[in-house]
């Protein structure tokens, strides 16, 4: 869990929220399905700013784990794309790749760039896709265009 932000407070206020959050992230988590965990941990690097303060994890500390788990729905319908088709992209001879005159790309739909699979590197941005044929979260990811 050192992804997540550091909280801010007083040392007490600190380690009680700590606490409290850490034991709501790990029952969350623990009730996911083994698919959805890297979702999951992949939507905790973006958080609410409010939740970066100890006085709102020990006001919420009985509804922690509700707000959590509300919280983590919303964020993925909010960031569900629908699934990567596989298309054909020709390039000019000049640029054919390996001599294959282009390459397969996967692209989403009302996305006008590529996605790849994976949560990528540090350039990437995340996208995530529900796969009809597993009936599971996917995670992908885009590389931010550099022309």
């Amino acid at each position: 869990m050192s992804d997540l932000s550091q909280l801010k407070g007083s040392t007490k206020q600190i380690a009680w929220a700590d606490f409290i959050r850490e034991k709501a992230i790990l029952t969350m988590s623990s009730s996911l399905r083994e698919s959805s965990k890297p979702v999951f941990s992949l939507c905790l690097c973006d958080t609410p700013s409010e939740w970066e303060n100890a006085e709102f994890w020990i006001n919420n500390r009985d509804a922690a784990i509700g707000i959590l788990k509300k919280w983590f729905i919303e964020k993925v319908k909010n960031c569900t794309l629908p699934y990567p088709e596989k298309k054909w992209e020709q390039y000019d001879a000049e640029y054919a790749h390996e001599g294959q005159g282009g390459e397969w790309c996967y692209f989403c739909k009302g996305l006008d760039f590529e996605v790849y699979a994976g949560s990528g590197n540090d350039l990437s941005k995340p996208v995530l896709c529900y796969n009809p044929e597993t009936k599971e979260m996917e995670i992908w990811h885009y590389m931010p265009s550099i022309y």
